[in-house]
């Protein structure tokens, strides 16, 4: 019922969000306002560059990527001012938070303008080299290299190996397997075949607000390896994530999902769409309010491959969603 009542302020706080006056709408300063609260195009600019900057390009800036910055923004608006109306801003365990939230911010910026205005000459960069090499080599007696060739001294007058041995001619014929890198570093080896140097193997960068891949766990696997096993699928969030990245449900037949929401005091659902732009809802499953754990009926579904998500997290909490 709780669950129900939230959904219902959240609908009816949107709705008039939408609706707004034609003075905000010809405001090019606001994108939208909730309930008289604007919200300004600064704030979607700064979200926008912060997850482009922390996806280090992956993430285009798109109309669409914008409507979803947009939509994170209005429900997360809606979901404070809910909160402020319970008085959940004056519980001092809150506001010890919201302190040490500010107080993390401010020393950030403090170092990013030290940094800013402070940048070392070529010398004095120079200098700290020369200093730290110092102290890693002690001053010169010791040394690290890099081997690159290993060279061995041979002798001119050695007797030829016998040809009998397989071994020195085909080592593979004698039943030694080649060297198959894992799949995990196979790029990094590969890409260092001259030996001497190795690399580290890029690392995806996750993002907050919105994320652009969905998180993977056990039971997840992706579309090619998610099949059917009865008609109750189950899956959590935790730490604004999915614990799978792949739903499967029978085909035509109802089934039912047990949604356990291990976030305290954050709102995440499942809803399932035709595709990834979610522009058509097949289902859509109440807000859950955290710690909760809830049982969604969905009806029968006709055999494809769909897209699921949780509505307060578009773009970071996604999936697969089969039927078959």
């Amino acid at each position: 019922m709780q669950s129900m009542k939230l959904a219902a302020v959240v609908a009816l706080t949107l709705a008039g969000a939408v609706a707004m006056p034609s003075s905000w709408a010809e405001d090019q300063t606001n994108v939208a306002v909730v309930n008289g609260v604007p919200i300004p195009q600064s704030r979607v600019d700064f979200v926008v560059k912060s997850q482009i900057q922390r996806s280090q390009g992956q993430q285009k800036d798109t109309p669409e990527f914008r409507q979803q910055v947009k939509d994170v923004l209005i429900t997360r608006e809606v979901i404070a001012q809910e909160a402020v109306k319970e008085g959940l801003d004056k519980n001092p365990a809150v506001q010890t938070q919201l302190d040490m939230a500010k107080q993390d911010f401010v020393i950030q910026a403090y170092f990013e303008d030290f940094i800013k205005n402070n940048q070392p000459t070529d010398e004095q960069t120079r200098a700290e080299y020369e200093k730290i090499k110092a102290q890693q080599t002690g001053n010169g007696e010791k040394m690290e290299y890099k081997v690159r060739h290993i060279l061995i001294k041979v002798d001119p007058n050695a007797p030829a190996a016998p040809a009998s041995y397989p071994m020195l001619t085909d080592p593979f014929s004698a039943g030694v397997k080649p060297f198959v890198p894992p799949a995990s570093v196979a790029s990094v080896v590969n890409a260092n075949a001259t030996g001497g140097t190795m690399t580290s193997p890029s690392v995806a960068p996750s993002m907050s607000m919105p994320s652009t891949a969905p998180s993977s766990a056990a039971g997840g696997g992706g579309a090619a390896g998610c099949a059917p096993d009865g008609t109750t699928l189950k899956i959590s969030a935790k730490n604004v994530a999915f614990d799978s990245n792949c739903l499967a449900a029978p085909a035509n037949t109802p089934f039912h999902i047990v949604f356990s929401n291990q976030d305290p005091g954050i709102p995440h659902n499942v809803s399932i769409y035709a595709e990834s732009s979610a522009s058509k809802a097949l289902f859509k499953g109440d807000l859950v309010t955290g710690i909760k754990t809830v049982t969604y009926k969905v009806k029968a579904l006709a055999p494809g491959t769909y897209f699921f998500r949780c509505d307060v997290h578009p773009t970071q909490m996604t999936g697969t969603f089969v039927v078959k």
